[in-house]
């Protein structure tokens, strides 16, 4: 039978998780925006330290100092996973444990009472369990692999410590052993290392996975509106196209520009030019439907593609985007009435139409924008060059 020396596995431990931590360093700086590394890194040296405390310090500084460093632990993973749902760190909510604890052991009636001490501890630790399971099952971005193997490491460890609670809880206390001379040391440094080890390699994977993720959306949004920018845009508009003439869909364009945007930044500057097309972005993304797509084409203009919808629908769309920019009501001096409009052009593909491409429909949508400006601006014209519908509605409102 093997036996393990506690001293040895201490030391052991301590090595493990401190090259663990150093080598967070590195990974780091070839990403510094993956701040859950620094989380990652931070965890493994209070690791440390709490086995340390446990290991040197007499019985009851030894169980104060220790377990606030094992919650201190858990907060800081749980803030790691925070950052990597680009939330907020909420110092509060990962200090109360520790601040708590300290009121409870510096309350004599508390301290001496080793069950009450026990129940809390573990009641602190599951509680901060929870709250970091919540956060990986609220991500979005991370491979569901990944986060799958944290959510089930961490109900495993929840498990562990409420048996571990329930264990301790049900044994009578005798004495104030030195830590390495307890029976449950090495267990416990065991369960510290193995599970630390496994939750920090996972954490960086899925650190990877989430700055990966955000990368590739960001290369294929505008920096500024967040919609898809022009090469994502062609890129969908043409996968789009294929499908709907593979599948016999209709398939509609809608380009809009906004009107005299130029006397706009002229009269209130670029910062307010920004801050006007960041909103009518808005608006545009909060008319479509989830599947449609908007895309800032370049400049003031934008494009919307609509898969599977016809002429009239398309026309229903327009309108309601002409309606919607005029009831944001920004102001626009040079415009006739005061607020900024936008002009819109439509375009759409049917089953029935032959010998038509994606670049062909773009610029359909381009002449009809075109004609709406021409005609006055703040106003809808639809594609009359090609397929016109006789029985379509009046464009403008």
């Amino acid at each position: 039978m093997i036996t393990l020396d506690p001293k040895t596995l201490l030391l052991a431990t301590l090595l493990v998780l401190s090259v663990m931590s150093i080598a967070c360093v590195p990974i780091w700086l070839q990403d510094r925006g993956q701040k859950a590394i620094l989380w990652i890194a931070a965890a493994c040296l209070l690791s440390c330290l709490g086995l340390v405390s446990r290991a040197l310090l007499p019985f009851l500084p030894a169980i104060i100092i220790g377990n606030a460093l094992v919650f201190a632990f858990y907060g800081a993973i749980w803030t790691g996973c925070r950052t990597l749902r680009m939330r907020p760190a909420r110092f509060d909510v990962a200090l109360a444990p520790i601040v708590t604890w300290g009121v409870v052991c510096l309350t004599p009636q508390l301290r001496d009472n080793m069950d009450l001490r026990i129940g809390i501890s573990g009641l602190y630790v599951v509680t901060l369990i929870l709250l970091t399971m919540r956060e990986i099952w609220l991500m979005r971005l991370g491979a569901l692999g990944i986060r799958g193997w944290l959510l089930g490491l961490y109900a495993l460890q929840a498990l562990m410590a409420v048996s571990r609670v329930r264990m301790d809880l049900g044994n009578a206390h005798s004495g104030n052993p030195p830590f390495l001379h307890m029976p449950g040391a090495v267990p416990v440094m065991i369960d510290v290392l193995v599970f630390t080890i496994l939750l920090g390699l996972g954490l960086i994977a899925l650190s990877k996975e989430v700055s990966d993720r955000r990368h590739h959306l960001a290369a294929r949004s505008d920096f500024m509106t967040g919609v898809a920018n022009r090469r994502h845009f062609e890129e969908s508009l043409h996968r789009h196209f294929d499908r709907a003439v593979k599948n016999g869909r209709t398939l509609a364009l809608i380009m809009i520009d906004a009107d005299d945007f130029k006397g706009y930044n002229d009269l209130y500057g670029h910062p307010a030019g920004d801050k006007c097309l960041r909103a009518l972005s808005n608006v545009f993304l909060a008319t479509c439907r989830p599947g449609d797509m908007v895309g800032r084409y370049g400049g003031e203009e934008f494009a919307i593609l609509l898969p599977n919808t016809g002429a009239r629908a398309a026309h229903v769309v327009a309108t309601r985007l002409l309606t919607a920019v005029r009831d944001l009501r920004l102001r626009h001096a040079r415009r006739p009435n005061g607020f900024v409009t936008v002009s819109v052009g439509v375009a759409w593909l049917t089953p029935e139409a032959d010998q038509m491409t994606a670049t062909a429909l773009l610029e359909a949508a381009d002449r009809a924008l075109y004609r709406a400006k021409k005609e006055g601006r703040d106003r809808a014209c639809h594609a009359a060059d090609f397929q016109e519908r006789p029985e379509l509605l009046p464009a403008s409102p």
